[in-house]
């Protein structure tokens, strides 16, 4: 394995274990036994190293969108379980959110576009149409949703019955026309 290679791994194991405020990247390198400049040839910048750790974090976390798309369920039953199980991942992992709802680069754009595509055809293909600005939108607002409630903890006393109405409201607010 290359060193930008272990620098990317040791950041990713790192955030999965501690979360991003315990990153330090002097750490990392003082465990790789390579020099703190490392990080700037390899990434251009902490911040950088940070970002694709994350996008990297996300892309694994976010896995199962596709086996959800994929299923022979219902679209709004899909829409239900894609959203249920992201708010899971945002429970565990919030940062997952942040990086969800900060898009900034091509990367995470590309990504929400093939996500909104994927959705709008199964929306088309059940007779509920919808422009992919007002899916971004809504769909944006839908994790929005998800990720307040679970950066303050308030999803902890929900049971899963309780998620899942959650859910299907907002669920039921995404397919209304407007």
């Amino acid at each position: 394995m290359n060193t930008h290679d272990k620098i990317l791994k040791a950041t990713i194991n790192c955030i999965k274990d501690s979360g991003i405020d315990a990153f330090s990247g002097r750490k990392i390198c003082t465990d790789l036994g390579i020099n703190v400049s490392s990080i700037k040839y390899h990434f251009g910048s902490k911040e950088k190293l940070l970002e694709q750790a994350i996008i990297d974090l996300s892309k694994m976390y976010l896995q199962f969108a596709s086996e959800i798309f994929t299923s022979d369920m219902a679209i709004k039953e899909k829409l239900i379980s894609y959203y249920l199980k992201l708010q899971e991942v945002i429970e565990e992992k919030p940062f997952i959110a942040r990086h969800i709802l900060s898009a900034k680069n091509e990367l995470q754009v590309e990504s929400h576009s093939d996500f909104a595509v994927t959705i709008l055809d199964e929306l088309h293909k059940n007779d509920i149409h919808i422009g992919e600005y007002t899916l971004r939108i809504k769909s944006l607002q839908v994790i929005s949703a998800l990720a307040y409630p679970a950066e303050l903890g308030l999803f902890s006393n929900f049971t899963k019955r309780q998620k899942r109405d959650y859910v299907k409201g907002l669920v039921q607010d995404l397919l209304l026309k407007g």
